[in-house]
């Protein structure tokens, strides 16, 4: 972003296509406003934020004042200027512990594709989906960084199930009444009673499986991981090309698995 208030934010302009609804393209402008702020880390008036979006100070001091009344800004009394609030912090907060939580599993990570030999995952939650945050291949300590981001559906992969399974009760229902089941192959479960009989099952088991479900290639494991309050915060997992385990090495998979998790999670919840 550029920090120089000279030059309007034409390359991020506010306007958006008449197409959009008036909600998307309001929330569209407060969230460039708050990444402006955020970005040039100082304070601003209405006038600076009305002429760097090239709208109206009315417009300006609504969404100003809106922010402040919410705690994402905070507006200093004396210069009457706006900066970052409470609130904004707290989400800063939030997000260095899930940047914490990559930190501490990767030496976990990488514990387990060296003892199993195979591609090793970890996933946070991110709404209704998983999203894949870091992999390590077998006796190196690379990331394969190109899959960083990935989502990973609750219902069909691995990683997405043992997040979900582990949810308390009322949480993991609502999101299987809401998620979408989408096919991705023959296998993929698309039934909501299949579904948590699936999920009993790995809470019974501890590991969760995906064979085939998402990519018709890829036999999966995961399994959960827990912090200090026993609330699943991550997942932990492996990938092997489908049919390629005995079921000897299949069980050998399982337990590094759970036992690498449950050590995680005692790191985790120290």
């Amino acid at each position: 972003m550029d920090k120089t208030l000279g030059r309007r934010a034409s390359s991020d302009s506010v306007e958006d296509s008449d197409s959009e609804q008036p909600g998307v393209k309001t929330l569209e402008k407060g969230l460039k406003i708050l990444d402006f702020i955020i970005g040039n880390q100082r304070s601003f008036g209405v006038s600076e934020i009305a002429n760097e979006f090239g709208m109206d100070k009315g417009s300006a001091y609504r969404f100003l004042t809106t922010f402040d009344r919410s705690g994402v800004l905070h507006q200093d009394k004396r210069s009457r200027k706006y900066g970052l609030g409470t609130k904004f912090l707290v989400w800063a907060s939030r997000a260095n512990s899930l940047a914490t939580i990559v930190s501490v599993a990767r030496p976990s990570l990488e514990e387990l594709a060296r003892v199993t030999g195979l591609e090793a995952h970890l996933a946070l939650m991110s709404h209704q989906t998983g999203v894949l945050v870091d992999t390590a291949f077998p006796n190196t300590p690379m990331s394969t960084r190109s899959l960083i981001g990935l989502q990973e559906p609750l219902h069909n992969t691995a990683l997405g199930k043992a997040l979900l399974a582990f949810l308390p009760d009322d949480e993991m229902r609502s999101l299987i009444d809401t998620i979408p089941l989408t096919k991705a192959t023959d296998k993929t479960i698309v039934d909501r009673a299949v579904l948590v009989e699936a999920l009993m099952e790995i809470r019974r088991t501890g590991v969760a499986t995906d064979r085939g479900e998402f990519f018709t290639f890829l036999h999966c494991f995961a399994a959960p991981v827990f912090d200090e309050t026993e609330r699943v915060v991550a997942s932990i997992g492996v990938s092997a090309v489908l049919d390629s385990l005995t079921e000897k090495a299949e069980r050998e998979v399982y337990k590094k698995l759970l036992q690498i998790s449950d050590g995680l999670t005692r790191v985790l919840s120290s």
